[in-house]
């Protein structure tokens, strides 16, 4: 299981992915093959090129089946790999209003999920439902059917989430096929990567804290062939077990502003001083200002040279750090 909990608002930046070597104990969740059918990540026969990337990945790493989402635990669960088909021409049963409840309430305590909705006629009708039902819970929706395989998704910007530049590579492009795309992100998806056809998301997430201080990440894919057998390539698994591995690893907290005195300027100087003299017991600078507490990476440590060492770090543009991290 995870050994640290998930804490604080970070944003993209402020992830530090940890290395896939500590994942040893890191457990996936998927529905069986009695709900998931073909894409049922512990069994399915659609999806076995995926699985066994996870598990020559991220070695140790179990993959439990459940028929329902309301057997997710927080005690045997990290991540939860969902599919909204059972096969390239039918949906699975959509989630109940319990299921999707359940799903929420996993992420909200700090789990995480990485998500596969499709196009909105894979399945014929029951499609939009299937779909609708795993995205509810985060405020998404997805529309459309796109080009035939295969086309290109593209990465806004590379280097500027772990999911696109991992431990696993960097993904400028992936390939994707009878996509579907967000028409809707929800107040707190961001939007990774657009099909080159249309120039809409097709690539999503939610970072850490998005939905309360413990939440986990939710990492959204418009597409699931491109993670079907038959289509995936190494480019695509390289961008998938990226995420899988942003969304197992530990959040980092989220930093304070670098605006340490409060005066409205940031990248000012005397912010360091100011942290520094505080940090010292010494007075604010200028003494007539009100600075911030010096647990700046609000790990819960005072008098904590990690603190100094995040203050920089976020002050030089780089990413938010924590004692551990």
């Amino acid at each position: 299981m995870r050994f640290t909990s998930r804490i604080g608002l970070g944003l993209l930046a402020s992830f530090t992915l940890c290395s896939h070597a500590a994942w040893s104990q890191t457990a996936l969740v998927g529905f069986t093959s009695e709900r998931g059918g073909g894409a049922s990540l512990p069994s399915g026969s659609l999806v076995s090129t995926l699985r066994q990337g996870l598990l020559t990945a991220f070695p140790g790493t179990t993959i439990r089946g459940v028929d329902t989402l309301t057997s997710l635990s927080l005690t045997t669960d990290d991540v939860a790999v969902l599919f909204s088909s059972r096969a390239a021409t039918t949906a699975i049963q959509p989630l109940s209003v319990d299921e999707q409840a359940a799903l929420l309430a996993f992420v909200q305590g700090g789990g995480a999920a990485v998500i596969f909705v499709d196009n909105d006629t894979f399945g014929g009708a029951p499609s939009d439902n299937a779909n609708e039902s795993l995205l509810n819970p985060f405020g998404l929706d997805v529309t459309g059917t796109g080009a035939p395989w295969a086309r290109n998704a593209v990465v806004a910007n590379p280097p500027g989430s772990p999911i696109t530049s991992g431990a696993f590579g960097t993904v400028a492009s992936f390939q994707i096929g009878w996509t579907g795309w967000f028409n809707q992100l929800g107040p707190h998806a961001q939007a990774l990567a657009t099909a080159s056809d249309n120039n809409q998301p097709v690539l999503a997430v939610l970072p850490c804290g998005a939905l309360g201080p413990t939440s986990g990440p939710v990492v959204l894919f418009a597409d699931g062939t491109m993670a079907s057998n038959g289509f995936i390539n190494a480019i695509n698994l390289s961008l998938i077990l990226n995420a899988v591995a942003f969304a197992g690893a530990p959040c980092s907290p989220a930093c304070d502003s670098i605006d340490f005195n409060n005066d409205g300027s940031n990248f000012d100087p005397q912010d360091i001083d100011a942290f520094l003299s505080v940090y010292a017991e010494g007075p604010c600078i200028p003494e007539t200002a009100t600075c911030s507490d010096i647990d700046f990476n609000n790990d819960g440590a005072l008098f904590d040279p990690c603190d100094i060492d995040a203050f920089l770090l976020v002050f030089s543009e780089g990413p938010c750090t924590a004692c551990g991290s």
